[in-house]
């Protein structure tokens, strides 16, 4: 049981160092410049539902569903057509409405960050999709 509570400790340290040297080196590249407003504007949204959908939250919900289900497998499956579906659907509108969602997000941006983060965040967007089927997958597993 320690030797469990030692292994998760230093898998958890270990992704918090390295995101804290991600953190570094793209402001040491990016710097305080229009282009780290881009990019953060065009993470924005696909960095919230990665934390909703793949840190454990999906998860947590839909194990307990899935053990009840008299049929897991139909069940699962349902599951991920139906989040499938409205995934691509919002990632299409997202793509098509770019530039109205670059306006929601950049709120306090100029309309120049806001128009060069359009089609990032149009294309950034379908990150979700593949976070969905990967955070699903995982769950399937466990």
């Amino acid at each position: 049981m320690v030797k469990g509570f030692g292994i998760n400790f230093l898998g958890i340290l270990t992704s918090r160092v390295l995101g804290f040297l991600r953190d570094l080196l793209t402001a040491s590249l990016l710097g305080a410049t229009l282009y780290s407003d881009l990019f953060f504007i065009a993470f924005k949204l696909p960095n919230l539902f990665r934390r909703i959908f793949g840190e454990g939250a999906f998860t947590q919900a839909f194990l307990p569903a899935l053990a009840h289900s008299p049929d897991p497998g139909r069940f699962s499956y349902h599951l991920l057509k139906l989040f499938l579906t409205i995934l691509l659907l919002l990632s299409i509108g997202v793509t098509i409405g770019s530039s109205i969602v670059a306006k929601v997000v950049a709120i306090g941006f100029p309309p120049s960050a806001q128009q060069l983060a359009s089609p990032l965040i149009g294309f950034n967007f379908w990150y979700l999709d593949l976070i969905f089927l990967t955070t699903f997958l995982g769950a399937l597993l466990q």
